[in-house]
């Protein structure tokens, strides 16, 4: 059984990893809205609101990953690059493929984290109502919220 203070260290380490994650992609973010000059208008906030979703996306899915022990390195990135395979960001050939996973399974195209992350900004940049960004920031967050478990109280003995 785990001390109470190595699961509370943890859980402080896997909110300083999505720290990390966030800062890394806000810093991302204002490089490509100051040095690239990359307008997101009145969508600002919203565009910070799907950087968080997408940070939380990210950490949770690398936490996923690094639950399989035997995964080195080169296959998470594998896995990582066939996912954005799918999202249609790697170019024409990429997004004809994207288009067409979408239209034939549906469900296949929207079980890619990736493209919901994606999607985030799709339906800030195409759609006139919030409620493409919506759905697409909740999808994510909803796969991510914590699930409750019990944690034994240590004050109390194991019994026989």
């Amino acid at each position: 059984m785990a001390e109470p203070a190595a699961v509370e260290g943890a859980d402080g380490h896997a909110r300083g990893l999505v720290g990390v994650s966030l800062a890394c992609l806000l810093i991302a973010f204002a490089f490509i809205a100051t040095v690239v000059g990359v307008d997101f208008g009145p969508h600002l906030p919203l565009c910070l609101a799907a950087i968080g979703v997408a940070s939380l996306m990210s950490s949770a899915a690398g936490a996923v990953l690094g639950t399989f022990g035997k995964l080195g390195v080169g296959m998470v990135s594998a896995i990582t690059c066939l996912l954005s395979l799918f999202t249609g960001l790697y170019g024409t050939g990429a997004q004809a493929l994207a288009d067409s996973v979408e239209r034939s399974a549906p469900l296949l195209a929207q079980l890619n984290p990736l493209w919901q992350a994606s999607r985030c900004f799709y339906g800030l940049l195409y759609y006139d109502s919030p409620g493409a960004f919506a759905r697409s920031c909740a999808t994510p967050a909803g796969h991510d919220l914590p699930v409750p478990h019990h944690r034994p109280d240590p004050r109390q003995e194991d019994e026989p």
